[in-house]
């Protein structure tokens, strides 16, 4: 991958009025016998750190309503809710997908992946099955993706999951967007759940926190969040490996740019949820976060999905 962005989106790189625009779905499976995860810990995390960095439009979707209840992650209801948030943004803004939960090998009838294999998200069924007419095929996760999303927006998502390093299909499709993925494992590979929340999860906090005490009031590129992400991740596991890809400008130069594309000051906190990954206003969040350990989210209530 390289530099895939086309030339009338480069004055999108110097909006300095973007807003982040996050989708969080986690699932946990407690219908499911012996397919339960703690992907409610992921999202809480995630949820919150967004909070804290004053991002305001943050719309998650989870099973912990159970089979039947409003917005049960189908991946009709995932696609649908998609399609909505999405809206929201404007050219500039970013929209951040968020992914916890089981990802899936499946048989490629499309004859694009060289492994004979798609990458599957593990939605259930309305009945709560995890059968593979169920799951939301990478196929039709980018191509919906790249259809929903407006022009000028840029795209990152964070897979927590199984199988997931093409999961986004980077490297097979062809996305009118800038886009950035970082996946927990290889498509070979599983993911481990460490019982509070997935290894990539895990590893990416304590990887920023590290960056910050490191660096100082010295920005940093998503490139040197991902290195140091993968030596934490080495630390908890060597069953899978932590993946990155991107159609768009380098990542290792977005430290200089985010704060661009992203806001202005720590001291506003108007800071988006990519800037916490990549720039100086990261290392305050994260610091205040984690050195802050009584400092919970008590309503889980929501982790379910709000509506527009």
């Amino acid at each position: 991958m390289g530099l895939c962005i086309a030339l009338e989106h480069q004055d999108y790189l110097t909006n300095d009025k973007g807003d982040v625009v996050l989708m969080v779905v986690a699932l946990n499976y407690h219908y499911s016998k012996g397919n339960e995860l703690t992907a409610d810990q992921d999202a809480q995390t995630i949820i919150r750190i967004a909070q804290r960095a004053g991002v305001q439009d943050i719309s998650c979707i989870s099973d912990q309503g159970g089979v039947g209840s409003p917005n049960f992650p189908t991946k009709q209801n995932v696609l649908a809710n998609m399609r909505g948030i999405v809206q929201r943004c404007n050219p500039g803004d970013w929209f951040v997908w968020f992914y916890a939960g089981h990802g899936i090998n499946v048989p490629d009838y499309g004859g694009d992946e060289s492994t004979g294999f798609d990458q599957a998200y593990g939605t259930p069924t309305r009945n709560g099955e995890l059968t593979q007419s169920g799951y939301l095929i990478d196929d039709d996760f980018a191509r919906s993706l790249d259809y929903f999303v407006p022009p000028g927006v840029r795209i990152l998502c964070i897979n927590d999951c199984c199988h997931s390093g093409t999961i986004c299909d980077v490297d097979s499709y062809a996305y009118t967007h800038e886009i950035y993925s970082i996946s927990a494992a290889q498509d070979h590979q599983t993911a481990e759940d460490t019982g509070a929340g997935g290894a990539l999860s895990t590893s990416l906090r304590r990887a920023v926190r590290k960056l910050s005490t490191r660096l100082g009031g010295n920005s940093f590129s998503i490139q040197q969040v991902f290195d140091q992400t993968k030596h934490y991740a080495h630390a908890i596991t060597h069953e899978q490996e932590i993946n990155l890809q991107y159609s768009g400008t380098d990542p290792s130069t977005w430290h200089g740019q985010c704060r661009l594309a992203g806001g202005s000051t720590w001291r506003d906190h108007r800071y988006t949820l990519i800037s916490m990954l990549m720039d100086q206003g990261s290392l305050h969040i994260w610091a205040v976060f984690w050195a802050n350990a009584n400092w919970v989210v008590k309503d889980t209530t929501k982790l379910e999905f709000c509506p527009a």
